[in-house]
Order: C-alpha cells, then sequence, then structure tokens
C-alpha cells in the first residue's frame, strides 16, 4: 500500500471549489485536494513514473489495446498519466480536460507537465465529450469530485458520448473513489448499459479506488493465461508491472474456465 509522506508545504491556493496544496519530501512531489485526497505524486528525479497504485491500474488498458494513438484524458490533477504516457508513447497525441485553471496552472508550474504532442483544455468533462468530434483509442477517466457533482456528470448521457467517441477497439479507463456501494452501482449500471455490458472492474488493494475498464468490442483476450503471457512483454514496453492489475481483475469478477465474463 502506498503512503507517500506529508512532506513541506511549498504552494498552496483556493480554486472556485477545492483547496489545492502542493507538499515536497526529498525528490516526491504531492498535490492534495482539500488536505485529504492526494490526486498527484511525482517523482522529480523520474517525473514520467507512475506513482500511485490506482494510476498504475489504470494503465490496464494496456493489456486489451496495446498501441493507443489517440487518446483523451478527463481530469489532469498534477498530470502524472500525461508525463507517463508522453514518455512511454512517442507518437500518442492527447487531448486533456479539467474544469479548473487553478489545477492546470499548478499541473504546467510546480509538475512538468510536457506541451508537446499534447492539447490542453479547461472546460466541464460533460460539456467537452458531447461536443467532441474526434474518436480516440483510449478515453481514461480521473475526475475527484464529491458524490452529488459524480451523479451529475457520470449520467447516461456522458458514458453513452465516451461510447461514441471510442475508435473500434477503443476502451475506457475510468477511476471512482467511494465506499458509497449505492454510488458504485449506479455508476457501474449506467456503463454496463452504454457499452453493451462489456466490462470488467478491478479493485486497488489497500484504497478505495475501483478502476472500471470497458470496451468498445468485446476483447481478443480474456483469459488469464493469456494476459499472463502479455505480462513481460508489456512490462518492459510500458515500464510497469502488469501482474497486479491482472490479479485484481481475476479477483474481483466472475470467471468461466478462466476466462472474465465480459
Amino acid at each position: 500500500m502506498f503512503q507517500p509522506p506529508q512532506g513541506r508545504l511549498i504552494h498552496t491556493r483556493q480554486s472556485a471549489t477545492q483547496t489545492l496544496s502542493v507538499y515536497q519530501h526529498a525528490q516526491l512531489r504531492l498535490l492534495r485536494v482539500d488536505d485529504l485526497a492526494i490526486q498527484s505524486a511525482c517523482d522529480l528525479q523520474a517525473p514520467h513514473r507512475l506513482c500511485l497504485p490506482y494510476s498504475q491500474m489504470m494503465m490496464g488498458v494496456f493489456l486489451f489495446q496495446p498501441a493507443p494513438e489517440m487518446i483523451l484524458l478527463l481530469g489532469l490533477g498534477g498530470g502524472d498519466m500525461v508525463r507517463y504516457l508522453h514518455h512511454t508513447l512517442p507518437r500518442c497525441r492527447m487531448d486533456c480536460v479539467d474544469i479548473d485553471p487553478d489545477v492546470i496552472d499548478i499541473a504546467q508550474h510546480y509538475f512538468g507537465l510536457p506541451s508537446s504532442r499534447v492539447n490542453l483544455t479547461c472546460d466541464d468533462a460533460g460539456r467537452f465529450i458531447q461536443s467532441s468530434h474526434t474518436t480516440y483509442d483510449t478515453i481514461f477517466v480521473d475526475i475527484y469530485a464529491p458524490r452529488a457533482q459524480l451523479l451529475r456528470l457520470y449520467n447516461w448521457d456522458f458514458f453513452d458520448h465516451c461510447h461514441q467517441q471510442l475508435n473500434r477497439g477503443g476502451v475506457l479507463s475510468l477511476n471512482l473513489v467511494t465506499e458509497d456501494a449505492a454510488l458504485f452501482q449506479s455508476i457501474l449500471c449506467k456503463i454496463r448499459e452504454c457499452f453493451n455490458y462489456l466490462s470488467v472492474c478491478a479493485k486497488v488493494a489497500g484504497h478505495n479506488n475501483v478502476i472500471i475498464f470497458a470496451f468498445k468490442t468485446k476483447p481478443a483476450e480474456i483469459s488469464h493465461a493469456g494476459l499472463l503471457a502479455k505480462t513481460q512483454q508489456l512490462s518492459r514496453q510500458y515500464e510497469l508491472d502488469f501482474n497486479p492489475t491482472i490479479n485484481a481483475l481475476f479477483k474481483t469478477n466472475p470467471l468461466k474456465s478462466g476466462e472474465l465474463i465480459i
């Protein structure tokens, strides 16, 4: 379980909706929201490295979509995933959306957000996906918000537009942080309906995060043995250990003859 230190406060500000605080401990820089949730953790000696377990698990999309060329990220934080994807996918282009201009400013000035191949937009995620005419190989959704706001954003139209904006073979990767079973079931049901019930979940061990993967079309490989066979090559390519994600997938979801039921 990743438990970053508090560190020394180097910057804080109040945005329109939240308190944003940047802490530093040795080479680790953290972005905290309302001095509670950690949105980002950046190793300044290796800024492309993903430090937080939930963001590592979100990259489980590569088990099913190994070479995305166009990516949409809804929710920025300190830009951990943007830095990682920019480093590991040198041919990939990214659209990144966050509603809070202060989050964007902090990501640029304190977390070394790359600018090349990244189109950054300050907008509401629901409004952006509804008006977008671009299609993507992968959509990452990592939005920290109160329960009421999540229920407003994560409606049927939002997930239907995510489904429409994915290319054939595309994957949605969504981070949901909640202990509210009713909220989780409400959001998961909407995703399953919009994605023709092609979805699986992965619980992040030791945390309240659940990663939901939803697919435009049924993945070619869903067996335990087949996914494990991919890990050595994928781990080298993406500098990540995919075994915890595979273990979580096969622990969290129903199985039939060693395959995920999708």
